[in-house]
Parts: structure tokens; sequence; C-alpha cells
């Protein structure tokens, strides 16, 4: 007797062992509502981790979706989003989120009924961009770890006083710190006695940060937070702050009884250099101080170096001008190899440097040796353009293969022909008028592999040079605003343009791009953009795209608001 069998009539035990292969989206997107049964099945399913989902590399329409889940939203305990999914995710004021991790793409706007997501949280990460919020912002009672951007110090102020019961605040202050606001100094503050574990960086991602931080009220703010166990504080842009052993000892460490851990790195302007570092050999941390004679640049840190990034401070004299708690001439005279002295210095943590500063050869081997974990490098030329022999960007012995990423500044002119000791370099953030003049001095060999491209103050008659010097571009970002704090912006009354860079047309820019020979190309954005129907703009751009079905199968549109002050960018994605 035969007997017919289907998916159907499947043991539970082996649907069971099926979901055990698959994450969380691909069970609610393949099995749910299929048939009663197996909803039961899923209801019940012990190991079942909806609850805690990453949904950041969704496709739109799979994320488009699980947003129609609803009831299951509202029992997710933890959750990855970006900012244009976190828009359409949809949670009743009655959710289960405990810990929530943003990956924003763009500054986001957190609307009055949007707040009660944040009711119940305990953990919150808010990675890249600054998160904004109107204000009073709701008090996050239960909230115990929080890592966020911000725009300013009096941002983190006020957010400190919303969490009664944090434990771990790691906060990066985003370039902006120059808020003038009088009431904050005056306002009555009330911060949580459970704080243990404090960061306070100062982000400089848009090149170096200028006369603009005062250190003595990141001080004064610090100084309440008695029960701190770790602190971390990476502090840039202040100007004739001296930080010596005995403000150190009065202005911190004697209001911070249980510190144990303590990272320090902090960058001053003017005449403060550190003479000596016996004041600072009390302290069971040990320290190191350089001057750099030709910025009047003061830099006073703890050793081993713990942070991942170094501003403005790297030369050929670096190493040899330090200035340490221990002995690092002993150090120096067993070897002339700088890598016997990554175990003292800790540079091996260091994953970004800014450069401004002449190209030399003892430079270029200090770097190889002394940075193995060296990944990105921004170039600045903030006073002048320091000269550098070109034959050393011809020769082999000085490649420096674990970078992978080169950010040129407005103001750079004669560092471009160092991508050619790059051979691994998949990404170059750089301005049109510069990555015209690297076009013109570079062999293409040396930039054909890049996958990912970010031209600033572009303009629309080099896009063909753009097309034609790289072939292999996976990600392509073009921006006529010189830095993506530069927001043009558009007029209340005619909702046209009104920006001193000049917008181009997203719909040409496209049709030249589609019908290019970027076969690899997969995500393209395109900022400072007017068209004359832009609230139509996503079906404009659908049916151009259309034209291109046989090479792109999927996309994805994502377009900034119309109604939005900023006439900013357009994102499409291909799959």
């Amino acid at each position: 007797m035969s007997s017919k069998s289907g998916f159907d009539s499947f043991p539970n035990e082996l649907y069971l062992c099926i979901f055990d292969y698959l994450n969380p989206v691909d069970i609610i997107y393949s099995f749910s509502n299929l048939n009663k049964r197996i909803n039961i099945l899923l209801k019940n399913y012990p190991r079942f981790t909806c609850k805690h989902v990453d949904l950041t590399k969704l496709h739109p329409n799979v994320f488009k979706y699980y947003c129609l889940e609803k009831g299951i939203n509202n029992d997710i305990y933890s959750i990855k989003l970006n900012d244009y999914q976190f828009k359409y995710l949809s949670f009743s004021s009655n959710n289960k989120l405990i810990k929530l991790n943003l990956l924003l793409e763009n500054d986001y706007y957190i609307h009055s009924n949007e707040q009660f997501i944040f009711e119940y949280l305990q953990i919150l990460t808010v990675q890249n961009h600054a998160l904004t919020w109107q204000k009073p912002f709701i008090i996050c009672q239960y909230l115990k770890q929080v890592q966020i951007h911000l725009k300013s110090h009096w941002d983190l102020v006020e957010l400190l006083n919303g969490l009664p019961i944090v434990e771990k605040v790691d906060a990066t202050i985003d370039y902006d710190v120059t808020s003038c606001r009088e009431n904050g100094l005056l306002k009555k503050n009330s911060y949580s006695n459970n704080l243990i574990d404090f960061s306070y960086m100062i982000d400089s991602k848009n090149g170096l940060v200028y006369f603009v931080t005062d250190y003595s009220i990141i001080e004064s703010l610090i100084q309440q937070f008695s029960n701190l166990l770790k602190l971390r504080l990476y502090i840039i842009g202040c100007i004739n702050t001296k930080i010596d052993g005995y403000r150190l000892e009065n202005n911190l460490f004697k209001y911070l009884p249980k510190l144990d851990k303590f990272d320090l790195f902090i960058q001053s302007y003017g005449g403060y250099e550190i003479k000596s570092m016996e004041k600072f050999r009390s302290f069971k941390w040990n320290f190191g101080s350089y001057t750099n004679q030709l910025t009047d640049m003061h830099f006073l840190f703890t050793l081993p170096f713990k942070f991942q990034r170094l501003d403005q401070c790297i030369n050929e004299y670096f190493i040899y001008g330090i200035k340490t708690t221990f002995q690092i001439e002993s150090i120096i005279e067993k070897s002339n190899n700088i890598c016997e002295n990554e175990k003292e210095f800790g540079m091996i943590y260091v994953k970004h440097v800014d450069l401004s500063c002449s190209i030399t050869e003892n430079l270029l081997n200090f770097m190889r040796k002394s940075f193995p974990s060296l990944e990105s490098i921004r170039f600045s030329s903030s006073t002048a353009e320091y000269l550098f022999s070109k034959s050393l960007f011809c020769q082999s012995r000085y490649l420096i293969n674990s970078i992978r990423t080169v950010i040129f500044d407005n103001s750079c002119q004669n560092q471009t022909g160092f991508i050619r000791l790059l051979p691994n370099l998949n990404k170059l953030i750089i301005n049109q008028r510069l990555l015209n003049r690297l076009l013109e001095e570079t062999n293409n060999d040396y930039i054909y592999k890049l996958s990912e491209l970010h031209v600033y103050t572009f303009q629309r008659n080099y896009l063909h040079n753009i097309i034609d010097a790289f072939p292999n571009i996976y990600h392509l970002v073009l921006k006529t605003v010189l830095t993506n704090d530069e927001g043009p912006i558009r007029s209340y009354i005619d909702n046209r343009c009104h920006h001193k860079h000049r917008p181009v047309s997203v719909c040409d820019v496209l049709d030249e791009l589609l019908k290019s020979k970027l076969v690899r190309l997969k995500k393209i954005e395109i900022g400072c953009y007017f068209e004359r129907d832009e609230v139509n703009i996503e079906g404009i751009l659908s049916r151009l795209i259309s034209k291109y079905i046989p090479r792109y199968n999927q996309y994805h549109i994502n377009a900034e608001d119309f109604k939005s002050t900023r006439c900013g960018s357009i994102q499409i994605l291909f799959f």
C-alpha cells in the first residue's frame, strides 16, 4: 500500500531541527502563518529566538513583511536596526524591548510619539551619528547601559539627568562641543550613583577640532561620579590647557577614590609643554607626553595606549620624542626595532591616525613597524603644505599593507600620491578637486581595485572621469556639499534649494551610472539633489531603473522626505 507524504505531514521534531539551523528572521519569514499547526509550533518552540534579532542586513521586502508581524514585534527583547528601519518598525506602548542597537547613517530625530519605545530599555547603543529628541527627553528609569553619539556636551548632561540607575555610559561628542549655554552651568544636576564605567570621547570625523573644547566643564562633570571604577577620556581641541600631575590629582583623582582603570588622551594648543614627568610617577598608571614643535600641539596620554585613533601627533620623531614615567631610553638601547616598544606603548590598538606632517622615509618606516593594526589615515594640511620626496611614493619597500581607507581633507594638495603605497586600499574619501588631481598624477593601476568611493563637492561634468577610473566600485557616494555636517537648506516658502552649492539632477546622474560599465555597483548615494517633481521622486527613479532590469533585478530607493528642510540625499540599493 503506497502513501503520499508532504511538507505538512512532517513530524514536529523535524520542523524543530530545521528551525535550529535558521536565524530568527528566516524562521518568521519562511514559516509564519503557513498553517495553524506551524503557528502553534512556533509559539511553543522553547528555543525560538525571535526576541533577539538583527534586521540591519535584511532585504527591504523581507523587512516590510517582518513589520506586518505586529504581535511578534511587541515580544522582542533585543533588536538591531538602521535608521530607515527604525522609522517603519512598529511597536505598541506595551512593548518588551530592553535592548536597542541603532546603526544610524544620518542624524535621527525622535518624536514624542516614539519615545515610549525607550521607556523600558536597559541597554541602548547608537552607532555612528547623533540621536536627537524632543525635549524634555523621556526619563529612561531602567536604562543601565548606553552608548551614544551626541552633538554637544550639554546634550550629554541632559541625557545623564534622565538616567537614574545607569551604570555604564559610552558617549562620543561629534565635533561640535562649542554650545555656549550658560544655563547648563547653573542648572542643578542629579546623576546616577550607580555609574561605574564612563567614557567621554570627542570625534574629529571632519578633521582637526580647533580651539573648541573646554576641558574644565568635562572635568567638573566627572567630579560628580564618585563611584567610578573605569574612566576613558579622549579629549581634543583644547586651547592653553595645562594638564600636569597636580591638576590630575586635585581636580580628578581626588574625587574618584574607587577608580581602578584609567585611559587618557588629551590634546592642547599653546605653550604648555610638560618639561618633566616626575609628578606623574606617583600614580599607578604610566603616562607619556609629547610636543609637536611644528604645530605647537601638546599631548598627554596613558600608556599602554588603549585608544583606536591618534589625532595630529604622529611624525617621524613621535616615538623618540615621548617623555614617559618609565625609562624609554633603556628600551631603545636594547633594539633599534620600534616593534620592541609595542608592549610599552600599546600602538598595536591604533586603527586610525590623522596626519598633518611631512612624509619622510623615517615616518613611513615608523608607521609600518609601529601600527600593525592601522586601517585608515586622514590627511589634513591645516597651516602649510609640507614637502616630501616624490620618489618615496614609488618604492615598494615602503608599502603599508594594512590600510584599507584614506581620507583627504579639502586643504590637502601634495599627499595624494601616498595611495601608491597602499596595495590593499578599498575606500577613498576625497573632494572633487583633489580627485581630479589624483587622476591626473596617478596611474589607474593604483586605484582600479577600489570598491568604495565618496566624492564631496561633486561636479556633474566630472562624472565620466569617475566612471572610467573606478570600474570596480561597489559603493559610490556623490555629494555637492563639503562635509556631511553641511546640510543644504531648502526654503520654507517655495521648497527650492537655496544653498551655495548648486544641486545636481539625481535622474541625470543615475541614468549615466546605470548605463555605464560599473557592473558591480550595489549602492549609490547622491546628495544635494533637486528635481521639479520631488513628491514623486521614487516613482520617477523606479521608471528610470526599470530600463535596466536585465542587470538589476531588485532594488530599493530611500529618498529623503521632500518636506524636509534639507534637500539632502537619495540612496539606492541593488540586489
